[in-house]
């Protein structure tokens, strides 16, 4: 137990959400296995949460919409009629996905 984490702290350096999620992860599993009499104790039940930073990823500024916008254009013509048709139509990324040439009739 104590030795995954550390691995998956000072070798994968996770964040603390990922740390987390793991943390939450394995105490569902093993809180299982106690259930069912394959071991006695959770050895996850004690460890303590760590602090989760603030999220990296940002929206993109005026400027850098036109830049992608504009590069998404000149070399790909079948990206820029996705974005399109997904930006007007309000169509969800796996309803996109799904879609074929054979559906529409542009």
């Amino acid at each position: 137990m104590g030795d995954f984490l550390d691995y998956a702290t000072l070798k994968r350096k996770v964040s603390g959400r990922t740390y987390n999620n793991y943390i939450t992860h394995m105490r569902a599993l093993f809180t299982e296995l106690v259930s069912k009499g394959y071991i006695e104790k959770n050895p996850f039940s004690g460890l303590k949460k760590r602090k989760e930073s603030g999220k990296k990823r940002r929206a993109f500024s005026a400027r850098e919409k036109k830049i992608v916008a504009n590069y998404i254009q000149k070399y790909d013509s079948w990206l820029t009629l996705g974005i399109l048709l997904q930006y007007h139509c309000f169509i969800r990324r796996i309803e996109l996905r799904r879609l074929r040439l054979g559906m529409l009739d542009l």
